[in-house]
């Protein structure tokens, strides 16, 4: 397995005074990461018997369990796969400050898109199988999978022995086949908080902080699972399947925070240079999984 990977990023910030004491600032994020995998080429192991025309008896066996690629076809020795992932994000924030003190208002949004693919060639076993030799087939009259020909143009049989010479129609359909996965996520957050001094006690300013926060979050993601190679819609056919999923989660928060200082710089004493309080709380309703409450308590001792 040999890997080759391309990234790409782009990164941009905006600041801009709207007002005296409102300012505006924006960061804005790009990326792209593309891995190129070469593998050894797509390989098959099966059993041909006598119902194969191209079959060879070495020893006056009736079966044999063969393995071959499929490079003398395809001619090349690898293959590549290229998963791909790309993600953006811009975080606008606007600050203000507030007539009161030292009061300040802090509003920001967030939003990120990610988006990820990935795709795996393989081969169609089934296909592969009945052009080995004949299987069981219950739809068949005879309850078996058609007979096999030799032919390089009609035939419907494989030959192990030299596959390049095999019905290129026929490796077609046994090669046009593998699985493909997308996935698709956003994010919307808006958070807005105010921030201040309340009044002050023996150690300084007790400081304060309210807030709110609004969250999404939106996946979706698509797995095409054994499947001719490009369809993504309709019917699977025999042994394969398409999955769709899509999740979601919006969330809310209110928060608040009180920090008090007992003893700071100006009443500092022998054994205490800094005693500080610290309560905050914290509400979070989610609708998917119900609400959380937090609660904190700290004390800071120097």
């Amino acid at each position: 397995l040999v890997t080759k990977e391309e990234a790409n990023s782009v990164f941009m910030s905006f600041q801009q005074n709207l007002a005296q004491d409102v300012v505006f600032t924006t960061k804005v994020i790009w990326s792209s990461r593309l891995e190129s995998q070469a593998a050894n080429q797509l390989t098959y192991t099966g059993t041909i018997d006598t119902s194969n025309p191209y079959f060879q008896s070495l020893n006056g066996e009736t079966q044999q369990t063969v393995n071959f690629s499929f490079a003398p076809y395809l001619g090349t020795s690898s293959y590549t796969n290229a998963p791909l992932i790309e993600v953006v994000q811009v975080t606008p924030e606007v600050t203000a400050a507030l007539p009161w003190g030292d009061w300040e208002a802090k509003v920001t949004g967030n939003y990120g898109r990610s988006f990820s693919s990935a795709f795996a060639r393989l081969v169609n076993t089934t296909a592969a199988n009945q052009a080995m030799r004949q299987v069981a087939d219950p739809n068949s009259n005879t309850g078996l999978s058609p007979a096999l020909t030799a032919s390089s143009t009609t035939g419907n049989a494989i030959d192990p022995y030299n596959v390049a010479l095999t019905n290129p129609t026929l490796l077609n359909e046994i090669l046009n086949f593998g699985q493909y996965g997308k996935a698709t996520q956003h994010q919307l957050q808006l958070q807005a908080n105010f921030d201040g001094s309340l009044f002050d006690i023996w150690g300084g300013a007790v400081k304060a902080v309210i807030g709110g926060k609004y969250s999404m979050e939106d996946f979706v993601s698509q797995w095409d699972i054994n499947v001719p190679i490009g369809q993504q819609s309709g019917a699977a056919i025999p042994g394969g399947q398409f999955i769709f999923e899509r999740t979601h989660r919006i969330a809310n928060s209110v928060f608040a925070e009180v920090v008090a200082p007992v003893v700071g710089q100006d009443n500092a004493m022998p054994f205490v240079r800094e005693l500080t309080f610290d309560v905050s709380g914290r509400y979070d309703s989610y609708s998917d999984v119900g609400d959380s409450k937090t609660y904190k308590l700290g004390v800071t001792y120097k």
